[in-house]
């Protein structure tokens, strides 16, 4: 049986260094945020191409990461992963987990540093006190079901994600960039919107010098219209005045003949 296959029942064996841990159910294996609803690990192992280099007889030793680990996740870093332009990175957080040798709970040491196939060393941390139990940490995940034993290796699982140091930075890096990039974007759209709110200023100024000038236009047109009213009117009284005089002349003449 494959160290990423392991059963069930496998899950729930073992014991740990010095005070035993209480035995802990086994963790489910339906991971529904898969699309084949299958173990996160089978599945992200084929996505990382690992399944081959991982499958060999070993021995290994592999911190695995329960269901709520996988859940507790950020999407926006999974997704990072996934992305086929982080390849590598992902193949290093899956390496990040597995060590090439056989650890027992029972050969750990409190500060231990064990090598991992991504290069880095995880390290050991024993807590606890008198009369209490242990609690064994690999960085900052706690062991919760320690030496799953399997034909090429043995499994601890632990209660988070393990990311590499590397690997957190290129994804700070990226989110940084992808930060930069949309502040940039917003502050080229403001520009945008600037020039464009300019544009409908200088244009709501020019509309209004066009009805100023109309209104000026109007008002000269109405004075115009008013002075030909005005000589119509003083025209009508010339001719009135004409007409009576003539009138006038005409009886004038007519009484002297």
């Amino acid at each position: 049986m494959s160290l990423w296959r392991l059963s069930p029942q496998l899950w729930a064996r073992g014991k740990t260094a010095r005070t035993p841990l209480r035995r802990r159910p086994p963790p489910s294996l339906t991971w529904p945020w898969t699309p084949q609803n299958c173990p996160p690990s089978s599945w992200l192992l084929k996505a990382a191409d690992l399944v081959t280099a991982l499958g060999g007889p070993g021995p290994f030793t592999v911190v695995a990461p329960d269901n709520a680990a996988f859940a507790k996740l950020a999407p926006a870093l999974l997704d990072w992963l996934l992305q086929p332009e982080n390849f590598e990175s992902l193949q290093q957080v899956l390496l990040y987990h597995v060590h090439n040798g056989l650890i027992s709970s029972a050969d750990v040491v409190n500060g231990q540093q064990i090598s991992t196939l991504e290069g880095t060393d995880v390290t050991v941390r024993i807590e606890g006190c008198d009369g209490c139990e242990d609690i064994v940490k690999v960085n900052r995940a706690t062991v919760i079901s320690p030496d799953a034993n399997a034909c090429n290796g043995v499994a601890h699982i632990i209660n988070e994600v393990l990311i590499p140091p590397q690997v957190r930075r290129k994804y700070e890096e990226a989110r940084w960039q992808a930060l930069q990039a949309a502040i940039e974007a917003q502050a080229a759209m403001d520009a945008m919107m600037q020039e464009h709110n300019a544009a409908q200023d200088a244009a709501i100024e020019a509309q209004a010098a066009m009805d100023a000038m109309m209104q000026e236009h109007n008002t000269a047109q109405d004075a115009q219209i008013k002075d030909l009213q005005e000589k119509c009117k003083a025209q009508e009284a010339q001719i009135k005045d004409l007409q009576e005089n003539l009138h006038l002349l005409v009886k004038h003449l007519h009484h002297h003949r």
